[in-house]
């Protein structure tokens, strides 16, 4: 007797592909506003904020270009700008998200944040600095300082060249259809479930027919370069240009 074949998952229902259609229309302002709200979600899920991600992912959920706030604190123009009050914030529940978990007081909050391993926080430093210092002494201990901080993190992550990003990559972008990947991508982790298989994603997102698996391991090599804070700086400066 046969084996029957193991059912397709069905499709989760808040998923619309219609109601991201609007991808096309979204220039360098407006795809640093979705990457850089996808990756704050991706952050709640690493720092086990679920209450919050689930508030959020509500929101995204019944508007895919609702903005929940989280680019305007993050994505700047330079590499150096002053950390503002909401991101200290964002820091702060990172740190502190998973209530059981005992942190020593005088552990670094930066070797903390690269242990929850988000992209965010993994490669940013957040320093204090003494301005009644000398200025020279103030060059020679952020110097040292610096030195010391880019190699340990050159040898734990590696630093991929930065590709440019232009009008064509934007459009490659809402073609490949990495929002609604993305968003489908949380979700799936949120629940702590395995992704569905690229087949099956094919069908999700190209309904017509013109989906394939090789299809959907492109998009994800996309998606995987698009929603990182590296991207979301270079979004920043071409918007400001």
């Amino acid at each position: 007797m046969p084996r029957s074949s193991k059912p397709s998952p069905s499709c989760p229902p808040w998923f619309h592909l219609e109601r991201y259609s609007r991808t096309k229309s979204l220039d360098f302002d407006g795809w640093k506003t979705q990457i850089g709200n996808r990756i704050y979600l991706e952050g709640l899920i690493a720092s086990e904020q679920y209450e919050l991600f689930d508030l959020h992912f509500a929101e995204i959920s019944a508007g895919p270009f609702h903005d929940i706030g989280f680019d305007a604190n993050y994505a700047a123009p330079t590499s150096v700008y002053p950390l503002t009050i909401a991101k200290t914030e964002t820091i702060l529940e990172a740190l502190i998200g998973n209530k059981e978990d005992e942190v020593d007081r005088h552990t670094q909050c930066d070797a903390k944040l690269s242990d929850i391993g988000a992209d965010g926080f993994s490669m940013q430093r957040h320093v204090t600095i003494d301005l009644r210092a000398s200025e020279s002494k103030i060059r020679r201990d952020f110097e040292k300082y610096l030195a010391a901080e880019i190699q340990a993190n050159r040898q734990r992550f590696e630093r991929k060249r930065e590709a440019e990003i232009t009008e064509t990559v934007l459009a490659s972008w809402s073609r490949q259809r990495i929002l609604p990947y993305q968003d489908l991508i949380l979700w799936y982790r949120r629940r702590g479930e395995k992704r569905p298989s690229d087949q099956v994603l094919s069908t999700w997102l190209y309904p017509d027919g013109a989906g394939t698996k090789d299809k959907v391991r492109e998009i994800g090599d996309a998606a995987n370069f698009a929603f990182t804070m590296t991207t979301l700086r270079q979004l920043a400066m071409a918007a400001e240009s």
